[in-house]
């Protein structure tokens, strides 16, 4: 099914379908970079697309609410198929809380760490509660288990941690997300450590080009999973 609502495209179709699709309509030159997490990601690969400078494809695999325990659930054909040209991006964890108070969140993003030997890895710092009575507490539980996962990716090769800022003062009065300037820092230090990444150059102060994109196509798999894609517009149409 097919529907067209103010220009962003709507298909529901299964998560097979969808990446096969993916797979076969993004060149083997573009590096792909696949983005993984929980709302925190929503508008994530829109927001870089104007300050990488490179071409890219994006793939954003959003499930809201989603704790670290559905990374497994991302562990698709396509992801195993990434080589060390691409990367992954992961962001979870802070709604750990609500399923398991964090007894095993450290643990469920250790081992998808471990089986991700095939491309280059980005994970973000799990951000802060401020919407909770028990904020302190809680963030206090979150900045241990960011301060462990910091340690362990200090370990592993081709990963790397994203210390963004975790101050109250990048988040909305709900206290759940980043506000518009917290999104736009975080986005700005992910672009960075991409290009950092694939870069021997130790200057980080790359110049940053925008780049024009064609469309974005949201696809629902589920009734709290949705997947964007993002194809470049100059590349030769067929």
């Amino acid at each position: 099914m097919l529907c067209d609502l103010g220009g962003v495209l709507l298909l529901n179709i299964c998560d097979d379908i969808l990446l096969d699709w993916w797979d076969a309509h993004t060149t083997k030159a573009a590096r792909k970079i696949v983005i993984i997490g929980d709302s925190h990601t929503r508008g994530l690969a829109n927001s870089l697309n104007s300050v990488l400078n490179s071409e890219n494809e994006l793939l954003n695999l959003l499930k809201p609410g989603a704790g670290s325990d559905s990374l497994k659930e991302s562990l698709t054909e396509t992801v195993h198929n990434l080589t060390k040209e691409d990367v992954v991006v992961i962001s979870c964890g802070t709604n750990d809380m609500n399923q398991n108070n964090f007894n095993y969140t450290y643990i469920n993003i250790k081992d998808y760490l471990l089986t991700l030997k095939n491309t280059k890895v980005l994970v973000l710092v799990i951000p802060f509660r401020y919407d909770l009575r028990n904020s302190e507490e809680i963030n206090s539980k979150i900045g241990k288990i960011n301060k462990k996962l910091s340690k362990l990716i200090q370990t592993l090769q081709d990963v790397k941690f994203l210390p963004s800022n975790n101050d109250s003062r990048h988040f909305t009065k709900q206290g759940l997300h980043k506000n518009k300037f917290g999104k736009q820092c975080m986005v700005n230090q992910i672009a960075a450590s991409i290009v950092s990444i694939f870069t021997d150059n130790k200057n980080r102060n790359t110049e940053c080009i925008p780049l024009p994109w064609s469309k974005t196509i949201e696809i629902p798999l589920s009734e709290n999973q949705v997947i964007n894609v993002k194809r470049s517009s100059n590349r030769a149409k067929k």
